[in-house]
């Protein structure tokens, strides 16, 4: 799948992907492995420009952050 064969913006909007991925970034919710994959996507996914204003706004860079410091 091609980034830019996505239209990411929409679906993030669409089916609540924000709180989903966090959800899965929170402590104890899911095991490694996932919260790894939930970090490429994320990852994969800023890569498409309308998806930044979605991403700022929600709390998931913020949870991301926090896993990667190893503060959760």
């Amino acid at each position: 799948m091609n980034v830019h064969d996505c239209d990411f913006s929409q679906m993030l909007s669409d089916y609540s992907l924000t709180d989903f991925l966090y959800k899965h970034l929170l402590p104890g919710y899911t095991e490694d492995d996932v919260v790894l994959e939930v970090i490429i996507f994320v990852g994969a996914i800023a890569e498409d420009p309308r998806c930044a204003p979605v991403l700022a706004k929600s709390r998931l860079i913020q949870a991301m952050f926090d896993v990667l410091q190893g503060n959760i």
